[in-house]
């Protein structure tokens, strides 16, 4: 539509300007309010959400012909979609296909199939090098010598994006640190955090029941008792129980033992890198290790290896983080206290006419769950607020997850059971991805906060998180 190339008109014109004070109205109603005098890394932040000091890295090079400075993301962070990828030549946002390839020549291997890098990359450069008369709109430029643009970026990025990962793995701040976090001024209307009030009405909502966290710490049972755990989880996570019984969450436990896992210095929770794996740190405090079984190692980047006191455990992390993301997610909508995303600028979303009447049916609904979604004129939707664990990148794609399922079942007079689809799309969307590699500190992690949350057995789809080989097992196969 015409408002979004205006609105994508001044996001580029307000990333090129950043010291500049934008302003957008339509109809009445403030879609960009973005305060000048800012750094480029605060109006990315403005305008994309605060995570995205997570994932992004400060280049800059100087040299005769060409200088450049901006933001690429991490090699570990790529994109799906080119959507966030920005050039400006001397202040001015263009398309160029010679520093378009030479940024993804710098990445190299680094890029998977199908993925892409975010960067906000500013060139400066002599203006008789370029020509500007390669398409009428003036917004695609060719250089005179194209071939040099394209080897100085292949060969700078990547220097920049080996030094990055070297200064990771060795222990050393990272880059993106200079993207701190008090640079932000308290004008400035950032993603934050949030009580998300519950109407009256829904005191009588359901959802599946959990069970209370542990306060001491728990006797494993003997051999094969997983199993009859597993069967009696399976159906508790099916049963249902009213929003308002359920449990207050007890005061979790501060003795985290077996001081000597943690030989390593970097095997601590604090020690992981801000621009970690996303929603790994549910809770607050954070458990250590965990307490009855051992981390051993990932298969395939899919299971988590690990023993106990009965033998060999196979857990799949994918599900098993969903399930943990799930809880986490209910429990703090039944307890008010959803933390929330906010955008200055509105994420504007283009619907088929019957997703439109769907989505308009559930406003009150997602606004539950913590989406501030409203009418925008005809099939468009503007979101100006997400819950804090979903990917700002993915809320198109849970926004038409959700429709989808309302489309599937149709009209419905239990509200709890739209408010559980929408729970399981957000988390099932805001897990980890599969094939994700794990450290074993991050692995640990999971498995502490598993433990922590009840050790729930099933996945949202009720089928069980893991598999269990007896020792007794291994060794008959084994023929000892």
């Amino acid at each position: 539509t015409e408002l979004q190339h205006i609105q994508q008109h001044l996001v580029q014109k307000s990333l090129a300007h950043p010291h500049i004070h934008f302003r957008l109205t339509h109809n009445r109603q403030l879609l960009l309010n973005l305060s000048g005098g800012q750094q480029l890394q605060t109006r990315i932040q403005q305008l994309f959400g605060e995570e995205f000091k997570e994932i992004l890295m400060t280049v800059k090079h100087e040299e005769t012909y060409l200088q450049y400075s901006g933001f690429i993301s991490f090699p570990s962070k790529p994109r799906t979609s080119r959507r966030w990828q920005y050039i400006f030549v001397n202040d001015r946002n263009v398309k160029s296909p010679a520093v378009n390839h030479g940024i993804y020549g710098g990445y190299g291997t680094f890029l998977g199939k199908g993925q892409h890098p975010v960067f906000f990359l500013n060139l400066k450069i002599d203006p008789t090098e370029i020509d500007v008369n390669v398409h009428p709109a003036k917004t695609e430029i060719r250089f005179r010598n194209s071939q040099l643009v394209h080897t100085i970026l292949v060969d700078q990025i990547s220097r920049a994006l080996k030094d990055g990962a070297s200064r990771r793995f060795f222990g050393r701040e990272h880059s993106h640190s200079q993207m701190s976090r008090t640079e932000i001024s308290g004008q400035i209307e950032l993603p934050m955090e949030e009580a998300l009030t519950l109407e009256s009405q829904y005191s009588g909502m359901t959802f599946p029941k959990r069970k209370k966290r542990a306060t001491e710490s728990r006797e494993l049972p003997p051999r094969g008792a997983l199993k009859g755990k597993h069967s009696a989880e399976l159906s508790t996570f099916a049963a249902e129980k009213p929003l308002t019984e359920i449990s207050p969450v007890e005061q979790r436990r501060q003795n985290y033992a077996s001081a000597a896992i943690l030989e390593a210095s970097d095997s601590t929770p604090d020690n992981l890198p801000e621009h970690g794996i996303r929603n790994l740190r549910l809770l607050s405090p954070l458990p250590q290790i965990p307490q009855e079984i051992r981390v051993l190692g990932q298969f395939r980047k899919t299971y988590i290896l690990a023993e106990n006191d009965a033998g060999l455990l196979m857990i799949e992390q994918r599900a098993l983080h969903e399930r943990l993301l799930y809880d986490f997610y209910t429990e703090a909508l039944q307890k008010k206290e959803v933390a929330l995303k906010s955008f200055q600028a509105s994420l504007l979303i283009e619907l088929s006419p019957q997703g439109s009447v769907l989505l308009e049916q559930s406003l009150e609904h997602l606004e539950l769950c913590g989406f501030a979604v409203s009418p925008f004129g005809g099939s468009s939707f503007a979101v100006n607020t997400i819950p804090e664990i979903q990917h700002v990148e993915q809320v198109e794609k849970v926004i038409r997850g959700i429709i989808d399922r309302l489309a599937l079942f149709g009209k419905r007079s239990q509200a709890e059971e739209i408010i559980r689809d929408i729970c399981e799309v957000v988390t099932t969307n805001a897990a980890l991805p599969a094939g994700q590699e794990l450290s074993l500190t991050e692995m640990g992690i999971l498995l502490a906060q598993w433990e922590e949350m009840g050790s729930p057995m099933a996945s949202l789809k009720d089928v069980p998180l893991l598999v269990e080989f007896s020792t007794q097992e291994l060794e008959r196969r084994l023929k000892r």
